[in-house]
């Protein structure tokens, strides 16, 4: 079924470039998830969004910005050609002229010769309607389809003067209604598929004399655009891997500060519980045992001395006897009740 060459096959190359983009984008996310890095936060979701948007705006106005020049290429080279054809006087050849007719051989060698200098083109040819309605090729010169050098293939021959073309193409009927034209629907005949710009030709009192037909292949015609679309879609590509290396950097800095934080907070809790230990040792350490009968201390070596030589060894202290207030008076108490 013949449908207009601007179909979703077409948008091919955004189709793919969406799908690498978003399996990257997800490939990303299961990665920072599996390593424990920070998630990346929903801006960065919508901004990638934004740029497939973007890139399915530019991709369409890069496609149609081709078409566009394709279109108006050919159909200058249909004006082109059929202005000079009807100079050339196309219309005084019959349509059953004779294969060896010499204004027929000039017209196939002219048509031969735009194709030599017009490689892109597929094919030049003159159709006209019969008077019960049928198309008739006019002039459709040897065309080097395979661009060998050579016409060596059946469809690469000369098609004899006369030849009935049957194939349903509004495009062509447009021209002969008078209405210059490209038309976007790919037509397939035994030369294989095309797009084609069509313009009348005219004889000298203005009557409608037939029409000039210039093919372009239409895969070549897909592919030219899908091309400028893909060129395009590359720079978006760019940005897409700009957006991805950048947030994936931004994930792995931000988890370092995360973790950073989480280091710096425990350090904090095992400085203040070595200072709490520090001051429970200082607490321990200045503990001293002594017996409550005869006031000996104990040492660090589980020895028992007498109070003046534990102070003297542990704080480099010498001792000084002397005697309290309330010792004093016992003492004196004592001395006077002595004989």
């Amino acid at each position: 079924m013949e449908q207009n060459i601007q179909t979703w096959a077409g948008h091919a190359p955004y189709l793919v470039f969406t799908g690498i983009c978003l399996a990257a984008f997800v490939a990303q996310y299961f990665w920072l998830r599996r390593t424990r890095f920070v998630k990346q936060p929903w801006p960065v979701w919508i901004i990638a969004a934004i740029v497939l948007r973007i890139a399915w705006q530019v991709s369409e106005d890069a496609g149609d910005h081709e078409l566009d020049h394709i279109q108006r290429l050919t159909q200058d080279f249909a004006t082109l050609y059929a202005h000079e054809i009807e100079e050339r006087g196309h219309w005084k050849l019959a349509s059953d002229a004779s294969p060896q007719d010499p204004l027929y051989l000039d017209l196939i060698n002219t048509e031969i010769g735009w194709e030599k200098l017009n490689p892109d083109i597929a094919d030049i040819y003159t159709l006209r309607k019969t008077a019960d309605k049928k198309n008739i090729f006019i002039v459709d010169s040897e065309t080097d389809y395979n661009r060998n050098g050579a016409y060596d293939e059946e469809r690469e021959q000369r098609t004899p003067i006369g030849e009935v073309y049957d194939k349903s193409d509004e495009g062509l009927e447009r021209a002969f209604r008078g209405e210059p034209n490209f038309y976007l629907v790919p037509v397939t005949d035994r030369w294989g598929t095309w797009v084609s710009a069509y313009t009348p030709l005219y004889r000298p009192d203005g009557r409608l004399d037939g029409v000039l037909g210039v093919d372009f292949d239409a895969k070549q015609f897909t592919n030219s655009i899908n091309d400028a679309r893909i060129r395009v879609l590359g720079l978006m590509a760019l940005l897409q891997c700009l957006l991805l290396g950048f947030s994936t950097l931004n994930a792995i800095l931000r988890a370092q500060v995360v973790r950073r934080k989480q280091y710096i907070a425990k350090r904090e809790d095992l400085t203040a519980a070595l200072h709490a230990a520090q001051a429970d040792v200082k607490v321990l350490s200045g503990l001293v045992p002594i017996c409550i009968s005869c006031k000996k201390v104990r040492d660090d070596h589980g020895y028992w001395s007498k109070v003046e030589q534990y102070a003297a060894t542990h704080a480099n202290t010498r001792v000084a006897h002397s005697l309290c207030p309330d010792c004093r008076k016992k003492v004196e108490a004592d001395l006077t009740r002595t004989p």
